[in-house]
């Protein structure tokens, strides 16, 4: 630490007085050159400690904690005037409220930092932080001010990398808000301005799992000129030749509307515009032998429909009796071959008593956020007859291997009004829009004057490590086998709050849809007593942190524990099923907890498989779910 010194005094007092006088100078310039060399730095080492330490509990995600020490570094620097430090303390305080999930207070922030990077002359850098602003703004759910700040931040990019990078903002905001319009402009627009190496980069990635495609970037032009033709030749017609060319006009029009008709039999609309999977898609796996007991095929087919569900082709026929299954891996049965699915097996036991059609929407790592998305979708554009739901072990993961912040952020969004539209990019791997009224040669001349136009890609899933034999599997148990053993169970009533919460808005989505619902517990292999074999083929369980990242998990919860954690998991769904007034079939009472069922922790071999095909079977004809007539909602 620096020490202040009194500069010397060199002038010798003449008077009393005027020595008075000098001393007090001296004495004042001394504590004026102590504030000055010493105060400053103190300060700047004391808001350095504070930043230091607030961003090792941001690190943490404890923001409630970094907030107060982010705020005091923030005051420190004001109190010395604008600098970059004040800027770097005001993002970082910026952010921490972000992550506290108080948008508005960081707004101020954003717009602060703005202002100073524009007086500093860096335009691109206040930029960001329009973009920041307009960030926490739709995070709040002021999408229109949100729309306004994106406006603001294109006007005043400064390069066409930045313009596409706002540009993309904007069409991410408006896919949130359901503008198909006004997506298909900005796509438009950003394709034939920009570059291909800048839309790929900025656009497309923003359109994933939106099958968008950018229209003609000469469209305006030429259907200008192709309408001002039309109508030239129309009046030259009629002028020249008045009933002739009457008649040829109305000729070409019945033409016209017959190609429409003949169009719309040839390649009639989907229903369909939410595909869970990429549609009309086949996927093969070859199960390495002994890895998942039970599992043994020299190949196996994984069949997706016209409408993104594993399962045989959608009927568009009156008379059939529609189900849709909606789950996570243990309803979607990847290794499993097509005709060895519970819910291919389920079909085959309804299908001796009329006709009936059931869909697999099951996807590997989808929990009750994710359903709900599946349930709101599926009731409107599929229509079926009767809805079965399978969740519990995928929420049960995500609460205690490292998902709490997901899992709370999920829940206040799931309570807001766009949840529905916004989420969905998060469970479908393709979603199409079509305009309202659209024609059949509207689409057809769109995908001709477009042609070699990039389209939208397949979405790339991470966190999803399966291999087509099944390897992954192995890895994943010697992690669980290396680490320690945790037998202390975790609290997770607020987890289980939020699953029933969510169960409870499925069973109102389809009670409003008037489509009977039946909620489905989750079977498993755990047992409070496991023998040494069955114990090596678990691997869920990590302690606080995802099981599929790239380090072990250092802990694991015992077998016990995760039987009584998903048991209580399956005592909320049958607490929602007595609520709500319907039917539930508990897959866990039903089916042996042993390897003739099961080949992993959850997932069900082929024997199990078309064990609970047989016996939720004959649950349904009990329950007579099964027999009511098909309809054409």
């Amino acid at each position: 630490m620096q020490r202040c010194r009194m500069p010397v005094d060199w002038h010798p007092a003449s008077t009393r007085s005027g020595a008075r006088r000098r001393r007090a100078l001296i004495l004042l310039t001394g504590l004026w050159w102590c504030l000055l060399l010493v105060t400053p730095g103190q300060a700047n080492e004391a808001a350095d400690r504070l930043l230091a330490e607030g961003n090792r509990l941001y690190d943490h995600q404890d923001y409630e904690a970094a907030i107060p020490l982010f705020t005091q570094a923030v005051a420190q620097w004001e109190a010395q005037g604008p600098s970059m430090a004040l800027a770097i303390a005001r993002h970082q305080l910026g952010f921490a409220l972000l992550g506290a999930r108080r948008f508005l207070d960081a707004v101020p922030l954003f717009e602060e930092n703005q202002r100073f990077h524009l007086m500093q002359g860096r335009t691109a850098d206040a930029v960001h932080y329009v973009i920041y602003s307009a960030n926490a703004r739709q995070q709040q759910g002021d999408n229109m001010a949100a729309l306004a700040d994106l406006r603001r931040a294109r006007a005043m990019a400064t390069d066409a990398t930045q313009q596409a990078q706002v540009e993309g903002e904007m069409i991410r905001l408006h896919l949130d808000m359901d503008q198909p319009a006004a997506v298909r402009g900005l796509v438009t627009a950003a394709f034939c301005h920009h570059s291909p190496a800048i839309y790929d980069q900025f656009i497309r990635p923003v359109l994933n799992p939106f099958h968008i495609l950018p229209g003609s970037c000469d469209t305006a032009w030429w259907g200008l000129v192709l309408v001002g033709g039309v109508l030239l030749l129309a009046a030259l017609l009629v002028w020249r030749w008045p009933v002739n060319g009457a008649l040829l006009l109305s000729s070409l029009l019945l033409a016209g509307l017959m190609g429409e008709g003949l169009l719309r039999w040839w390649q009639p609309p989907l229903p369909v515009r939410h595909f869970l999977f990429a549609p009309d898609s086949i996927s093969r796996f070859v199960p390495a032998q002994g890895v998942m007991p039970g599992v043994s095929y020299q190949e196996s087919r994984f069949t997706v429909n016209e409408v993104g569900l594993r399962g045989d082709p959608f009927p568009r026929e009156d008379g059939v009796f529609k189900v849709v299954v909606v789950g996570g891996s243990t309803t979607e049965s990847l290794f499993l071959d097509d005709a060895d699915v519970w819910t291919r097996r389920l079909q085959t036991h309804l299908a001796t008593r009329r006709r009936v059609w059931v869909g697999n929407s099951g996807k590997s790592g989808l929990n009750s956020f994710g359903h709900l998305l599946q349930v709101h979708h599926h009731l409107r554009e599929m229509q079926p007859d009767l809805l079965l739901v399978m969740a519990g072990i995928n929420d049960l993961n995500l609460c205690i291997s490292g998902g709490m912040a997901a899992l709370r952020d999920n829940a206040r969004l799931a309570s807001g009004p766009g949840y529905l539209t916004a989420y969905r990019r998060h469970v479908f791997a393709r979603i199409d829009w079509a305009e309202q009224g659209e024609w059949q040669w509207q689409r057809l001349w769109q995908r001709f004057a477009t042609r070699g136009s990039p389209t939208a890609p397949q979405p790339d899933q991470p966190h999803l490590v399966q291999d087509e034999a099944g390897l992954f599997y192995e890895e994943q148990r010697r992690r669980r086998q290396r680490a320690e053993q945790v037998e202390s169970e975790p609290e997770v009533t607020e987890c289980l709050t939020v699953f029933a919460a969510n169960l409870t808005r499925m069973a109102r989505m389809a009670r409003e849809a008037q489509v009977p619902l039946l909620l489905l517990t989750q079977g498993s292999l755990y047992k409070e007593q496991m023998p040494p074999a069955e114990e090596e083929l678990l691997w869920f369980g990590a302690v606080g942190v995802n099981f599929f990242g790239p380090q072990p998990a250092p802990r694991y919860y015992t077998a016990r524990v995760m039987a009584r954690l998903l048991a209580r998991y399956n005592d909320a769904t049958l607490a929602v099923c007595q609520a709500e007034r319907i039917a539930c079939f508990d897959v866990d009472k039903n089916l042996p907890r042993d390897t003739t069922t099961y080949y992993d922790d959850v997932h069900l071999n082929v024997h199990g498989a078309h064990a609970l095909g047989d016996r939720l079977a004959a649950f349904l004809a009990s329950q007579h779910l099964g027999t009511r007539p098909g309809a054409s909602r």
